[in-house]
């Protein structure tokens, strides 16, 4: 699967570990056991892998084929546009680990994967082409005798955050999961006034001869952080240009490192002069 930044959520890609959430919840009336679930990579990526380990009973192998089969037929009709080339696999192994997940359990780890809201989940009303609130089922960690399932809830604003973290909190202890809370990136709205924006624009025209293109993207970045322990600072990112980040597809314009590096060079020492 393509996988992807999840600030890019709105290209709604394919999350690996909420299809095989798929697969194993329409096997709940199978008598199949969980060994051990993984997926992800990073919590700002869309997982485009996920794994599950289970023990078969042999008279139920050809049922857990034709739910393996008929979930990815779905899930490419799904994601047709945004994530084709999705690619579900059943494989037989022999493995010594004897010790399964106990039926109930396991029950709650799945449906806890299919109640998550994975994607976007509201637009923001001035900008409607950019994200307000989202989530990212990042990754499954096996860490033996604990499963840590990391959700990274992103939103505009503050409170945009806190009710995306709040509807996690809500599935977990529905569950019975512990939940903690980790460090995540503040909200970063985005200053339509910003002197610092224009001054950036002036010196994009000075040397290429054509404004700059300003978007606004649904991410707090490291300008979140440092802006939330400074709201009065004056701040913008500006980067090279990259296309499908995080994903599989990831590249980079090499000759827009260079246009990168001069501009910010001009614009320091346009700073200087100015201020």
């Amino acid at each position: 699967m393509e996988g992807g930044h999840s600030g890019d959520i709105y290209w709604k890609r394919a999350n690996a570990i909420k299809l095989l959430a798929r697969v194993l919840f329409e096997c709940e009336h199978l008598n199949i056991r969980i060994v051990s679930l993984s997926g992800g990579t990073r919590r700002n990526v869309i997982p485009s892998s996920a794994h599950a380990d289970l023990v078969v009973p042999d008279n139920e192998i050809e049922k857990l084929t034709q739910i393996v089969k008929k979930t990815e037929e779905i899930s490419r009709e799904e994601f047709y546009d945004s994530d084709p080339n999705i690619k579900i696999e059943l494989l037989e192994i022999d493995f010594e680990n004897n010790s399964v997940i106990e039926k109930n359990t396991g029950v709650s780890i799945v449906r806890f994967l299919m109640a998550i809201h994975q994607g976007l989940a509201s637009i923001n009303p001035d900008m409607l082409r950019l994200p307000h609130q989202s989530c990212n089922l990042a990754l499954i960690e096996d860490h033996g005798d604990y499963l840590k399932i990391p959700a990274f809830s992103r939103g505009n604003t503050h409170y945009a955050i806190q009710t995306m973290v709040s509807r996690v909190v809500a599935v977990g202890e529905l569950v019975g999961a512990e939940i903690i809370h980790e460090n995540s990136y503040p909200a970063w709205q985005m200053q339509k006034d910003s002197r610092l924006a224009e001054l950036v624009n002036e010196t994009h025209i000075e040397l290429f001869d054509s404004p700059i293109d300003f978007v606004a993207g649904h991410g707090g970045l490291e300008a979140g952080v440092i802006c939330d322990k400074y709201p009065d600072l004056d701040a913008i990112c500006l980067c090279a240009l990259i296309k499908e980040g995080h994903s599989t597809n990831e590249r980079m314009c090499v000759k827009s490192v260079k246009k990168l590096y001069q501009l910010l060079k001009k614009l320091v020492s346009n700073i200087a002069v100015k201020y």
